[in-house]
């Protein structure tokens, strides 16, 4: 993993432990807004590229 992707991971991973713990000190938040959000933030995303092996038609034109 790249020194930016380490950095940015590692960012992203205390800014969502700072924000689980201001939803747990946080008054007048109903108990099923407050666990939703908990989920929410807990839940594991995964984005990429998605690569797929299959061969592709090109198109060649003769000018």
């Amino acid at each position: 993993m790249s020194k930016n992707k380490e950095g940015a991971a590692m960012s992203s991973a205390v800014i969502i432990k700072e924000l689980l713990c201001k939803l747990q000190t946080l008054v007048g938040l109903i108990n099923d807004l407050r666990s939703n959000l908990i989920r929410l933030l807990r839940e594991h995303r995964n984005y990429g590229l998605v690569w797929e092996d299959k061969s592709e038609d090109v198109l060649c034109s003769a000018h």
